[in-house]
């Protein structure tokens, strides 16, 4: 994953170990980093190390959970 920082992005992508960060405006940047992650060793790793992050974090169960919560929430239970 190669993607601007901003703070929900970072929730996912962690520099170096499931993604790289490239500042906004940064056509060289992009490519850098998509250069860098082409020539890595470890990048099938480190997709699926982002991948399983963001199933951890965003996935159906736990935005069910979420879901489910607000709701007992709203409701007073």
């Amino acid at each position: 994953m190669c993607q601007r920082p901003c703070p929900r992005q970072r929730a996912v992508a962690r520099e170096g170990e499931t993604g790289l960060l490239v500042p906004p405006g940064a056509p060289e940047g992009l490519a850098g980093a998509l250069e860098a992650v082409a020539a890595r060793e470890e990048r099938a790793e480190m997709g699926l190390r982002g991948r399983a992050r963001g199933v951890e974090r965003f996935g159906v169960d736990r935005m069910a959970r979420a879901y489910e919560d607000l709701y007992d929430e709203v409701l007073g239970r």
